[in-house]
């Protein structure tokens, strides 16, 4: 709107000075407007680079936690592996994960066990053990919660899918 409002006002060639201060003021709410565009990218910019800076800083832990999912790590641990004191690793890994260092883990453990639970012939207990939760009963609930089903009804729905998809290829 402000564009076109300079646009007519350019093209009016106004010749008097009240006329031209209209134009003037065109200009200046365009460049105004301009600066609020800018001054929101410039803050996506900086959101972007603080996540970027996040990211590079929890970068260790988050490959060790990924590979090493089935191995105990305390809050204290792995605010170490990140040069930072418990507390402020806390909110520092909240902020750059949207999620607390306990929930993460526990997610990565029970996607690995998911995908432990397709893929693998291993009693529950031994999915339990493998992927880091010393509790089965712990495992089970928070598998539930997760996925909405317990671990041995989540196998269940994995084997019947792999035989339908293979029966589908079979014929």
């Amino acid at each position: 709107d402000a564009i076109n409002r300079l646009l007519r006002c350019y093209a009016e060639r106004p010749q008097n000075l009240a006329a031209r201060l209209g134009c003037k003021t065109y200009l200046l709410e365009l460049l105004y407007q301009l600066s609020q565009h800018f001054a929101f990218a410039e803050a996506a910019r900086s959101e972007l680079l603080l996540q970027q800076q996040r990211a590079r800083r929890l970068g260790n832990l988050l490959e060790y936690l990924s590979s090493s999912y089935d191995k105990r790590i305390s809050v204290a641990d792995a605010a170490g592996m990140a040069s930072m004191s418990e507390s402020r690793f806390m909110r520092y890994f909240r902020a750059a994960t949207g999620m607390t260092f306990v929930s993460y883990l526990t997610h990565i453990r029970l996607h690995n066990a998911a995908r432990l639970l397709r893929e693998s012939d291993l009693n529950i207990g031994q999915v339990a053990d493998a992927c880091g939760f010393s509790n089965q009963s712990y495992f089970d609930r928070q598998f539930r919660a997760e996925f909405q089903m317990t671990p041995r009804e989540y196998r269940g729905t994995q084997r019947i899918a792999r035989n339908g998809v293979e029966l589908a290829h079979a014929g």
